[in-house]
């Protein structure tokens, strides 16, 4: 008997199916942070309810650079956030921006770990639970009330995130032909979203 589809091996759902085999319509032409189990450790900083929203946010721009690229600013540029998301004075404008922002470093900081999780003889339903809480958290995390920008800037980080998933999915050491067979195809998928995206972007920021 031949393996089992994915999808019915570990009981997907149909969101989940939909996640692997179908990708978001691309963005109208008018239009870089987790808590599942198993999530990052930030640095702990005791939040004060009575802080305010500006003295918070200069706090993190003097911390903080613009662009996080390792696992201990973007650790603290989402302790900064959480903060920034508890002020009583935050509009609601800026906590549709940050909230995006923390999804955004949430799902870099993920690709970071699965880039140095790779290869170290994961089993395929161990990596496939961690999979599934992270694509169900984000998949869905774009909303109407974003800018153009931010739409795709999440979408980015989102397929970055899941081509490391993907990688892990292909070194596992129990992964049989078949199953490789289907990751490699949800590979392609996802390096074409991906590529869409950017390709987009890049003509929403020339534009």
């Amino acid at each position: 008997m031949g393996m089992l589809p994915i999808d019915r091996l570990f009981g997907l759902s149909e969101v989940q199916q939909n996640q692997q085999s179908q990708r978001l319509e691309k963005p109208d032409k008018g239009i870089s942070w987790l808590e599942v189990g198993g999530g990052f450790d930030t640095v702990s900083f005791s939040t004060n309810k009575g802080e305010k929203f500006a003295d918070v946010r200069a706090e993190m721009d003097k911390n903080v650079p613009d662009r996080t690229t390792t696992i201990e600013e973007k650790e603290s540029a989402i302790s900064y956030i959480d903060r920034m998301l508890e002020c009583s004075d935050i509009t609601p404008e800026m906590k549709n921006y940050w909230t995006n922002k923390k999804n955004v470093i949430e799902m870099e900081f993920q690709s970071i770990k699965n880039e140095q999780t790779v290869g170290s003889g994961e089993k395929i339903e161990d990596v496939w639970k961690e999979f599934s809480e992270f694509t169900n958290k984000y998949f869905n995390s774009i909303n109407d009330n974003m800018t153009m920008e931010e739409k795709y800037e999440n979408r980015v980080a989102y397929y970055n995130m899941y081509r490391t998933f993907i990688a892990r999915f292909m070194n596992c050491s129990d992964i049989t032909e078949e199953q490789r067979a289907e990751y490699s195809q949800m590979e392609y998928n996802a390096n074409h979203d991906l590529s869409n995206w950017e390709r987009d972007f890049e003509r929403y920021k020339n534009s």
